[in-house]
């Protein structure tokens, strides 16, 4: 398959090389691109003594007729000139003699470490490096051709590529110290560009390998081989991952390689490439270079080590690669355009075929266009690279008109024959050397079942090949797992049990390994969730050697734990693949009356073999279902098995009699429906039985949580749950955010009554399970990047490349359904997708702001509106990767957590007013104050609420550029903390709305709205700011013209909203026995009546208030206040003072000060626990430079303390946020805090006292005087145990000093 220049012109073409000479452009070019410098994509990198010529041709030099538009008018001479005519080839003549046994070979897998300079890569590295040389005449002295090797066992095993050694009869190797060794062939491989020969030698370097999953671009990596000539042996050249799954067609075959800008020259070719811990992650094989000899540098590639470890397997086992797909034919696209002009099918046209292939055995022909690949629409030239089964072929050129041209129907029946339906995939191909002195190679593929009647009717098993026994009782697959597992122990093979259910062992292990097999067994336990099994049993897989036999227990018993068929198929879609690529043979039962016919479907669809079997009147009967890749003529018959004696059933009489009783009829229910269906009328259980399965519907619904589950057994009745399963969509958990709401209003509903009729909004909010989540990851084909995530490192990594999948994936045609239902209820109501993870809001891990929720103002036609929640959907899945959300699961110990990704689903709180949705009050509350000053202390401590008009978004981001209303629950109506006058200065500005016309979640000015639209007494929320009315009377201006200040005054006094509230945060802090931390919003009516919507419920993360510490004898203060400090009593030694300067920080310009931030996090790192205080002009974490520092938590998460300094004269004044997001992560990492107002009453701070401390900034940080950072922050030095942080709650006493 060609590489097309940009007018569509196949200008690829291969040239040769005599020694070391340049390239020349290739003879026959496409009209109209003689003036395109050519590429010449350079396979053979050995050097050649002698060159061969290659000659490109066509279809002669008939006369042509042209349109008047200047195209040809026939069709296939348009498309021969646009894609040429020459057919790739796919072969090597390798007659170097076979070695006399192939032995068997372990790859040396290299630990994770740390990075290696260049030089010390080269001295690890260097001496596993061979040179070879290649011989085409046995009595010749000189080489034929020069190329590189790796060692990849000390005992001789040496890899090369397979072009390498192409027309050679003899090969000697050169290892490092110049010794020459003759070598012999164990096998090759043509299309991987790979083969293995071996020298007879022990105690040699063997290279140590890394698995090429593991490699990111811009990864440093470095090329050693023999470039040119034996006079450059050992040359290094090194630079980076320039790209990863670069496929490149050669020669009619696809090879997904890693691009580099290493230096790859001619004898390279077979050398390692290593990564930065001198490991070989590939082989170096290709390169491009121009025909003219300039203007291409940096482009080399190497095969994957992943590949190269699977081949090289092969390769030992059976000296080739059996059971590849093998098409052998150059296509190129028919663009809709030039089909219609034509009058021909869309598709893609042959333009060469193979001569041997597969393609050629079917019966395709140059001058074909193909338009169907399995079924699908062919468009692109990986569409028949990807075949399978079920080819279509239109348009043969040598009929006048078009007819349909069907190749077979059989799927893989015709494999033995030659090649599938497709013409895709030739067992074994006919350029493959596959026989070895007069052995037919593939009988030794041939793995018996241990039963002689299966083994005839399925053609044994193969490799690659997983069993799916679809039984009744597990005594059957007990049966055939029996048989299988001792034929194989006697051959010495490896053999794998995965142990996890509740039945019977299949196999007695111990007793196995005693009798001398190699068997391991794996214990594990499903109760982990479904996503830490998957990945458990994905990583046995990985280590297990290639070709090792597993045996499964039951899967259906998986449903025991997960309670869902929608997750054991997944769990096998993801593990069965990973089975065949590791070449294993494995066994797995299911019990396929416990399944719904979708689940048996998904597995049937991607298992290899599919058999039923069951016991009926003593005897053992067999039916293959499905068996991939072969046909006998008795395969799909049904086998009996008695005693020691068998037989195919093939008379119709047989046939009937069994399939009778085999076949199962009616419907198959889920066993999550099943589950429901004994409570669906909603009584409570009264017997034991029902008792526990009320416990399993709550597990499997609300979560495992204890704390909370011991209370959902209280406040949950049968309706309730009953409900919620109603108003689900998919099937698993609704996530701990959805619980939590839930449990709240139970509570409120059962312990006040009349508060909760009165006053509680009523929600109909949906639930998306998180086994949906699950479903379209697997989907989304994420799994690969997922199971190589094993350090925070690795998640942050991976990250991207999933979160791209994620918001790129394709739900199942079911759920989508379920969505388009739910928007149809919900009508044009604004909606909520939130975050609900299955660690969500629990006790100790709340996650606050971690995860994303989006709101879908939803407007417009269905479809709109059915993108847009979708998207919101997705984009609240890809947050699962942000790595916020990682570094909070990693400090917290969570990486190996199971974490399913549920959603709620809200209609949104508020009312439509003029153009805008919103709700009049929203906000949070703490039932306990965690921030204490004389102003607001109290002994009762009944909580505080932070309340915003609008959208409660403003109230929990503390990015916002805004002030909030802080409200001490013991004295609802003190006015905010702050001078006369400033109250509107330090006020809310601005509000966050869904905008109706626009669609679209908005900000907008407070002044802009019209009281009119709010269909409520505007003076509940705001009033005139008198104040400035003051000063403008006093200015002789109109007091009309002083803005409205929201201060909620009249709201806090004239109602019973801080009572409600109160009283709804004391009842749900008793039953948790633990201090809660709420949202909600609330909506008043033009009578004053109102209701609020409780969004949220959650432990609050507190830290004990402590003992107070024995007061410290003081010699000089640092700072000190009264109040205005959160964190309980300490006194703490601090080593460090990290100080951002207000003067040169403001004068930096914006980006620099994001650069400020992102110092602050190096230091976070270099002094975890030394004892630090970070001090500061404003707000940390704001996303507004102007207010603060833009940190993000996890850049100063590892401080002792952090301080806010309060700069009046530029407008900076530090802002808790009580109850933001930000304000969690302080309270959940332990943080102190302070508020610091230099030069009002009870605050001393003197900053000449830090100035005096030795200023070890550039000395941490290695920074030089260039550094524009270094004039902004100082990391004073106090000295060791020369400085304590001391606060006391009761005195309200905070210092920092020297004593």
């Amino acid at each position: 398959m060609g590489w097309y220049d940009t007018n569509g012109n196949d200008w690829y073409k291969p040239s040769s090389q005599t020694g070391a000479q340049a390239r020349q452009p290739a003879a026959n070019l496409p009209n109209g691109n003689r003036k395109t410098r050519i590429i010449a994509l350079i396979v053979c990198l050995c050097v050649f003594i002698a060159g061969i010529a290659l000659i490109a041709g066509g279809f002669g030099s008939d006369v042509i007729d042209y349109n008047a538009d200047g195209k040809p008018s026939d069709w296939h001479v348009y498309f021969d000139k646009l894609y040429g005519t020459d057919a790739p080839t796919a072969t090597a003549d390798v007659r170097i003699p076979l070695a006399d046994d192939r032995g068997s070979l372990t790859i040396k897998n290299g630990s994770e470490g740390a990075s290696l300079d260049f030089s010390t890569i080269y001295e690890k590295c260097s001496p596993s490096v061979v040179g070879i040389k290649v011989y085409n005449d046995s009595e010749s002295k000189d080489y034929y051709a020069w190329g590189s090797g790796v060692i990849a066992s000390s005992d001789g095993y040496i890899i090369t590529n397979t072009h390498v050694l192409d027309n050679g009869d003899s090969a000697t190797v050169v290892l490092s110290d110049g010794s020459e060794h003759e070598a012999k062939l164990i096998g090759f491989d043509v299309s991987s560009d790979i083969a293995v020969i071996k020298i007879d030698a022990t105690g040699l370097a063997a290279a140590e390998f890394a698995s090429s999953s593991t490699l990111s671009v811009g990864d440093s990596v470095a090329a050693i081989g023999n470039p040119l000539s034996p006079d450059l042996r050992l040359t290094m050249t090194r630079g980076i991952v320039s790209a990863l799954n670069r496929e490149i067609n050669y020669n009619g075959a696809t090879m997904t390689l890693i691009q580099t800008d290493a230096s790859i020259n001619e004898g390279n070719s077979g050398g390692p490439l290593f990564n930065s811990r001198g490991q070989v992650i590939g082989i170096t094989n290709m390169k491009m270079i121009s025909s003219f000899g300039s203007g291409v540098e940096g482009l080399g590639f190497a095969i994957p080590s992943d590949t190269v470890e699977s081949i090289v397997q092969a390769l030992i086992e059976d000296g080739a690669v059996y059971g590849r797909v093998s098409i052998g034919v150059t296509v190129g696209p028919v663009s809709k355009n030039i089909a219609q002009y034509y009058d021909v099918p869309q598709g893609l046209y042959v333009s060469a075929v193979t001569e041997g292939s597969d393609a050629e055995a079917k019966g395709i022909e140059r001058g074909d266009i193909i338009t169907k690949v399995n079924g699908e629409d062919a468009f692109e030239n990986s569409d028949v690279s990807d075949a399978k089964e079920g080819l279509h072929c239109l348009a043969r050129r040598k009929d006048p008109g078009y007819h349909r041209k069907t190749y077979g129907s059989g799927g893989y029946g015709q494999i033995n024959q030659a090649v599938t339906a497709a013409g895709a995939m030739l067992r074994r191909p006919a350029h493959f050397f596959t026989t070895q002195g007069g052995k037919d190679m593939d009988k030794e593929r041939r793995i018996s079942t241990g039963i002689d009647g299966l083994d005839q009717a399925i053609d044994f098993l193969r490799p690659g090949d997983t069993v799916v026994w679809q039984c009744e009782h597990i005594s059957d697959y007990m049966y055939v797992a029996t048989r299988f597992v001792t034929n194989i122990a006697r051959q010495g093979k490896r053999i794998a049990y995965i142990r996890f259910a509740d039945h019977e062992e299949i196999m007695d292990a111990a007793a196995l390994c005693k009798g001398g097999a190699n068997v391991q067994e794996y214990r594990l336990d499903p109760r982990v969730g479904f996503e830490t099994f998957a990945v458990q049993v994905h990583r046995i897989i990985d280590k297990e050697p290639m070709g090792t036999f597993f045996v499964f227990d039951c899967l259906s018993d998986l449903q025991n734990y997960w309670f869902s068929d929608l997750m054991i198929s997944n769990f096998f879609l993801l593990i069965n693949p990973f089975l065949i690529r590791r070449q294993a043979i494995a066994y797995q039962p299911i019990d396929y009356e416990k399944h719904t016919y979708e689940t048996i479907s998904r597995i049937r669809k991607e298992a290899p073999l599919l058999v039923n079997i069951r016991t009926l009147d003593g005897s053992v009967y067999m039916h293959p279902v499905k068996v991939r890749g072969r046909n006998t003529t008795t395969t799909y018959f049904p086998l009996k098995i008695t005693g020691s004696k068998w037989r195919t059933l093939t008379s119709s009489a047989d046939t009937y009699a069994i399939f009778e009783r085999f076949t199962q009829t009616g419907e198959r229910r889920d066993c999550w429906d099943s589950m429901f269906d004994s409570v669906a009328d909603g009584r409570e259980p009264t017997d034991a039985e029902n008792m526990l399965l009320k416990e399993n519907i709550m597990r499997c619904l609300l979560g495992n949580e204890p704390t909370r589950f011991a209370l959902c057994r209280k406040y949950f009745s049968m309706k309730d749950l009953m409900y919620i399963k109603n108003r689900e969509i998919g099937t698993g958990c609704i996530g701990g955010k959805a619980a939590g709401m839930l449990l709240a209003r139970n509570i409120l509903r059962d312990e006040a009554p009349e508060l909760y009729n009165s006053r509680i909004e009523p929600h109909d909010s949906y639930y998306i399970g998180a086994d949906v989540f699950y479903t379209y990851a697997v989907q989304s084909g994420l799994w690969g990047s997922r199971i190589r995530m094993i350090e925070a490192e690795d998640y942050l990594k991976y990250a991207p490349d999933i979160r791209e999948l994620l918001l790129n994936g394709t739900f199942a045609p079911s759920i989508k359904e379920q969505f388009m239902s739910m928007l149809e209820y919900f009508g044009q109501s604004p909606i909520i997708v939130r975050s609900s993870s299955i660690l969500e809001d629990g006790f100790g891990n709340a996650f606050a702001g971690k995860y994303e929720s989006v709101f879908c103002p939803n407007q417009g036609s269905l479809k709109e509106r059915y993108d847009d929640f979708e998207r919101a959907v997705k984009q609240v899945y890809a947050s699962t990767v942000d790595p916020d959300a990682i570094k909070y699961r990693a400090e917290r110990n969570l990486l190996d957590r199971d974490e399913q990704m549920a959603l709620l689903v809200m209609r949104v709180c508020g009312d439509v007013h003029g153009d805008y949705y919103y709700p009049h009050i929203a906000g949070v509350g703490h039932s306990k104050n965690l921030y204490l000053n004389k102003q607001n202390s109290s002994s009762e401590n009944k909580g505080m609420l932070r309340l915003v008009f609008g959208m409660g978004t403003r109230a929990v981001d503390r990015e916002a550029d805004d002030y909030a209303r802080l409200l001490n629950m013991d004295n609802p109506t003190a006015p905010p903390m702050v001078a006369y006058g400033d109250e509107y200065k330090y006020s809310q500005h601005k509000m966050d709305v869904i905008g109706l016309k626009d669609n679209e979640f908005e900000t907008i000015s407070v002044d802009s709205i019209d009281k009119r639209d709010l269909k409520a007494d505007p003076t509940l929320f705001m009033e005139l700011d008198y104040p400035t009315a003051a000063r403008l009377r006093e200015m002789g201006l109109s007091a009309s013209d002083a803005p409205d200040i929201l201060n909620f005054r009249k709201l806090l006094g004239n109602t019973d909203f801080a009572a409600v509230m109160a009283e709804a945060m004391r009842i749900l802090e008793e039953k948790y026995d633990y201090p809660v931390d709420i949202e909600y919003a609330c909506n008043f009516d033009a009578e004053g009546n109102y209701r609020v919507n409780l969004l949220q419920c959650r432990p609050l993360q507190t830290r004990g208030v402590g003992s107070s510490g024995v007061m410290p004898k003081i010699k000089e203060l640092y700072f000190r206040t009264e109040g205005n400090f959160m964190g309980g009593n300490v006194c703490l030694p601090i080593r460090y003072a990290i100080m951002v300067k207000v003067e040169p920080y403001l004068a930096l310009p914006e980006q620099r000060k994001y650069q400020v931030a992102r110092r602050l996090g190096e230091l976070n790192s270099l002094l975890r626990d030394k004892g630090t205080i970070l001090l500061g002009p404003g707000r940390w974490g704001t996303t507004t430079p102007s207010l603060g520092v833009p940190v993000h938590f996890m850049e100063i998460n590892r401080f002792d303390c952090i301080a806010e300094l309060a700069y009046s004269s530029h407008g900076l004044r530090p802002e808790l946020s009580y109850g933001s997001h930000f304000f969690q992560d302080l309270v959940e990492a332990g943080t102190f805090y302070a508020a610091l107002y230099p030069g009002e009453d009870g605050c001393v701070f003197n900053e000449e006292r830090f100035s005096g401390c030795e200023d070890v900034y550039a000395k941490l940080l290695k920074a030089d005087a260039a550094d524009p950072i270094a004039d902004v922050i100082s990391v004073y030095d106090l000295g060791e145990g020369n400085a304590i942080l001391y606060s006391e709650v009761e005195s309200q006493e905070c210092f920092l000093a020297k004593v």
